[in-house]
């Protein structure tokens, strides 16, 4: 006897006591195979009827809701009843044919999502659920076409998004319009990315013209703006940079002052500090310590100087060892930036 008792005995017969077409059914349950179909959203019409149809064919459930005409076939029907001396001899026919037809009628609840469901609630068979949903999009395929058609005139690049961005907002609206069953030229989807393209892709513009007609893709486009893209961001300067570039004109009166040589500004401060944490004189100027090297011997440890408050010569390459005015390093980025500019008009 097991240490279990009888309670293990009791699970066994229960489980024997199944019926074997129970089990199989349950075995052989299909609803994973459709799990991984896009769901019916109301717009995404031709992509749900293509996987679908696609599924059903491959489970031979094709023929309960869709049949190719043209082939001479028709959607299988539910069998008349065969009466003989008042008994149906097709009663077996009858039951294989509600079973497919309601394994049709879940997977299509399983592949929609559920504001599409409340359209196919109450009907019958599988038959039914189809047709309302085609006429049902068809009646809605109008609508949307026109205003996807208008949020691609009017889409904008927006400065704070990169440019794949921009062109994956240009591609949603354009695949919802191939849904419908009216895919746009890739020339045309082409020109709606290049017109919508901020001033500063000007160049990219210009230089697309020149590539030949075969070469003018979609994919093509997206690799010569995203190069573009790193070559517009490799002159762009943090906002740092920009203050020193009108840092000349941002000069205080004592700056200027002990700019210039033989003034006796220094002395002055020389004598109320007693010479501490001064080093250097550089161009008639005392520069105060700044946490470098040059301390005098003897001298007590400098003041700590938090990271962001030391003060250089130079605020574009924050150095002492030239001023911002005559920096050459700024010079260069302020002329390179001005050539772009040009370009850009142009």
């Amino acid at each position: 006897m097991s240490c279990y008792g009888p309670r293990l005995h009791w699970r066994l017969y229960s489980l024997s006591s199944i019926p074997t077409s129970i089990i199989a059914a349950q075995s052989n349950n299909a609803f994973k195979d459709v799990g991984h179909l896009v769901k019916f959203n109301g717009e995404n019409y031709s992509d749900y009827r293509c996987e679908f149809l696609a599924m059903m064919e491959q489970l031979d459930l094709k023929i309960m809701l869709d049949a190719n005409t043209e082939a001479g076939e028709q959607v299988e029907a539910r069998p008349a009843e065969i009466l003989v001396n008042s008994i149906v001899t097709n009663q077996d026919a009858i039951d294989r044919w509600k079973k497919r037809d309601v394994t049709c009628r879940k997977y299509i609840m399983a592949t929609n999502e559920p504001s599409q469901k409340k359209n196919i609630y109450g009907l019958s068979t599988a038959r039914e659920m189809w047709l309302k949903i085609e006429t049902q999009y068809a009646s809605n395929a109008a609508d949307l076409e026109a205003n996807c058609l208008t949020s691609l005139y009017n889409f904008k690049h927006d400065p704070g998004k990169d440019i794949m961005c921009h062109i994956n907002g240009v591609l949603a609206f354009t695949n919802k319009i191939r849904e419908i069953g009216k895919p746009m030229a890739e020339l045309h989807i082409i020109n709606i990315i290049t017109s919508s393209l901020p001033e500063s892709y000007a160049r990219a513009r210009s230089i697309w013209t020149l590539v030949p007609e075969a070469e003018r893709t979609v994919n093509n486009l997206i690799s010569k703006l995203k190069a573009e893209e790193t070559i517009i961001a490799s002159y762009l300067k943090p906002a740092k940079e920009d203050i020193a570039f009108h840092a000349p004109e941002q000069q205080t009166d004592t700056e200027r002052t002990t700019d210039k040589p033989g003034t006796s500004s220094h002395s002055f401060n020389n004598r109320f500090d007693g010479g501490k944490y001064l080093h250097r004189v550089k161009r008639g100027r005392v520069n105060k310590f700044r946490g470098g090297r040059g301390g005098f011997k003897g001298s007590p440890d400098p003041p700590k100087i938090k990271k962001g408050e030391q003060e250089f010569e130079c605020l574009f390459c924050e150095v002492d060892t030239h001023k911002t005015r005559d920096c050459r390093n700024m010079t260069r980025e302020k002329k390179a930036r001005d050539e772009i500019k040009t370009l850009t008009k142009n």
